[in-house]
């Protein structure tokens, strides 16, 4: 008795699971079959949103109709699983010599073939009646002929009606004997679900085939992926580019080019967007950067303009904006006297043999850079050995505002000395000092002046939390991450962290020796510095990332670069950038990558620590023509101003 009971309960186990595996792959099939639909939905509803609405929605409502079929398949077999289990321990109080005559039933005992397709396929005999029914009048496509889909669906469809009337016979014949044993019995009523079960599979499906089926396709989509993800530099078109960053996420890019236009490219379609014509008559090579820029309209409502505008040209100067849906020119502005049928492809370098003579007198004999920064609908504009600083518009180019600093705006060759910290705050670097400026009225008000103690002032960066979202190494800074970081300037022998709440303005120093900054970043606890260094020869130098740790106010690490017998000018770090799983920095010999390293208690002891370990490619030629580059997404764009973009993709 007790050993019959025990393999009855086995034989309703063992199908059941099979049966809730069975189900539980069909419904991720549904699902995915779903969402399929629903990104198929969406495309087309930005052609033609009527037809594709008629198309689509009938198919989610059959997806739905499956859906709820499958939770009935459950209920049902989960009941009939309770009143076999009952019927088990009734016949265990009968006497031993007394056998049933009646055989364990399957669900599908006494139903005919439309019963049962019916009862999990609804949607199956609707559609045929659909697809049958004579069409009075023309009206759009059947959703069924028009997607590949549903076709391949119902097809599979069909093989299981047949699959349904071929094991309904079987139950049929088989159910006719009166008499069998326990083995007998179990064997009927395995065989009774496994039919069930079947019932619920396409017609050359196996439950055995499911894993093989799935690493088959997972071995699809890994060589989808290793293609898409092939490491290739990718160009970006035809023409020169002269500064490009990531927007939207990272999805495009925007780029400006030597022909002074802009191009929105989509990096995930490879494909080129939009093109912005500037002005008849604009020079070439006037633009240098470029951004995308959200500001509420005249309407009122929230706008978004493509701005390119100088930075660091000494010969032609000025900036325009176009509207991003119309491309239309919204504001043009050039600066009067520098036209030139000349143009300067780069700064020229500072007169370092002259830094005995005063700060004016220096700026007065170097060549003039003109910087432009923008930040929401207002850009700013100056010229280094100048003291006037102007506000515009660029919705319309209107003037906003004009000042003049203390003392004339300095010139770097890496590092703006115009920089936004928010939207109401400017920082400007002049001759000897640090100067932030409240821009929020239309009379400009100096708010702090940090002095850089007699040293010239070699890189700056400032945080600012009201850039534009969406972007790569340009992004937002939160304000949990500028707090106590403002920014970062640097001199001969020293890196200053920028704290506005302080009186002074410095937050921190840390001295710094042997090395000549070229640029800087700053962002939380970390500063980066790409800078070089001469051998005790003097005959070659090394260029190198450092990282600062501010919580521990001294070196963290430092990331070496490949020695080479580059000029100094080309081996000059242009650009540095890091985060916690990637440090970079670019120079005319490529984009260096590294592995960040990990601040971790093993380097209490040991702060200073030569990275060598650490290197992990170089992304480009050796040949970049006044390098930059952005990180998002794991992709990586690198501009050098004398060739087109190039793109590619770096996984952490």
């Amino acid at each position: 008795m007790s050993t019959r009971r025990g393999g009855g309960g086995d034989g309703a186990v063992r199908p059941s699971t099979r049966l809730h595996e069975k189900l539980a792959f069909l419904e991720g099939k549904v699902k995915r079959i779903a969402s399929d639909i629903k990104k198929t939905k969406e495309m087309l509803d930005m052609n033609n949103p009527d037809a594709s609405k008629e198309i689509l929605s009938d198919i989610q409502d059959k997806i739905s109709g499956i859906e709820k079929a499958m939770v009935r398949v459950v209920s049902t077999d989960e009941n009939e699983n309770g009143n076999d289990n009952n019927s088990s321990k009734q016949l265990g109080v009968v006497d031993e010599g007394f056998e049933a005559e009646e055989k364990p039933k399957s669900m599908v005992k006494g139903l005919n073939t439309e019963e049962l397709e019916a009862r999990l396929f609804p949607h199956h005999k609707l559609l045929r009646d659909r697809m049958v029914k004579p069409k009075v009048e023309d009206k759009v496509l059947s959703p069924v002929d028009d997607n590949s889909i549903a076709l391949e669906f119902l097809a599979s469809l069909d093989k299981g009606t047949g699959k349904v009337s071929a094991c309904c016979e079987v139950e049929e014949k088989g159910g006719g004997g009166g008499h069998s044993d326990g083995n007998g019995g179990k064997g009927s009523s395995w065989n009774n679900q496994k039919c069930d079960i079947d019932i619920l599979l396409a017609a050359d499906e196996k439950l055995e085939e499911f894993d093989d089926q799935e690493n088959k396709q997972g071995e699809f989509v890994g060589e989808e992926t290793d293609e898409a993800f092939n490491f290739k530099l990718n160009s970006i078109g035809n023409r020169t580019a002269a500064a490009g960053w990531f927007v939207s996420e990272g999805e495009a890019v925007l780029l400006a080019h030597d022909d002074a236009s802009c191009s929105y490219y989509d990096i995930a379609n490879c494909e080129e967007k939009a093109v912005y014509m500037p002005p008849p008559g604009v020079s070439p090579n006037i633009w240098r950067d470029c951004w995308i820029i959200r500001a509420p309209g005249s309407d009122g409502c929230s706008g978004r303009f493509v701005v390119a505008a100088s930075a660091g040209n000494t010969m032609d100067s000025g900036f325009c904006s176009w509207d991003f849906y119309t491309k239309e020119v919204r504001a043009f502005q050039v600066e009067v006297g520098t036209a030139s049928s000349r143009t300067a492809l780069r700064p020229l370098p500072n007169n370092v043999q002259r830094r005995n003579l005063a700060a004016s007198g220096i700026l007065a004999a170097e060549a003039k850079q003109w910087w432009y920064r923008p930040c929401g609908p207002l850009i700013i504009s100056t010229a280094s050995s100048q003291r006037a600083v102007k506000v515009f518009d660029v919705r319309d180019g209107e003037q906003i505002m004009n000042w003049d600093v203390q003392k004339p705006v300095l010139a770097m060759e890496y590092s703006s000395p115009l920089q936004w910290r928010n939207r109401g705050k400017v920082v400007v670097a002049e001759a000897e000092s640090i100067s932030l400026w409240d821009v929020n009225s239309l009379n400009p008000e100096p708010l702090l002046s940090v002095p850089s103690g007699g040293r010239k002032i070699c890189a700056l960066h400032v945080s600012n939390t009201d850039a534009e979202l969406g972007g790569g190494v340009r992004k937002r800074v939160s304000s949990s991450e500028a707090e106590g970081n403002d920014g970062v300037f640097c001199t001969s022998d020293s890196i200053n962290v920028l704290d506005f709440r302080q009186p002074s303005g410095v937050g921190l120093r840390i001295s710094k020796l042997g090395v000549n900054v070229q640029s800087v970043f700053s962002r939380g606890d970390s500063v980066f510095l790409g800078c070089t260094s001469s051998s005790s020869m003097g005959k070659k130098q090394s260029s190198s990332l450092q990282q600062f740790s501010l919580r521990r106010q001294g070196l963290f690490t430092t990331y070496a670069l490949p020695e080479s017998n580059a000029h100094s000018h080309h081996a000059a770090i242009s650009q540095v950038w890091g985060n916690s799983d990637f440090v970079m920095g670019v120079c005319g010999l490529g984009l260096h990558v590294f592995d960040a390293m990990k601040d971790d208690a093993l380097r209490v002891l040991n702060m200073d620590f030569s990275n060598a370990e650490s290197f992990r490619e170089v992304v480009g030629p050796d040949d970049l023509y006044w390098p930059s580059f952005d990180y998002l997404g794991s992709r990586a764009l690198l501009i050098s101003r004398d060739r087109p973009a190039m793109w590619r993709h770096l996984i952490a």
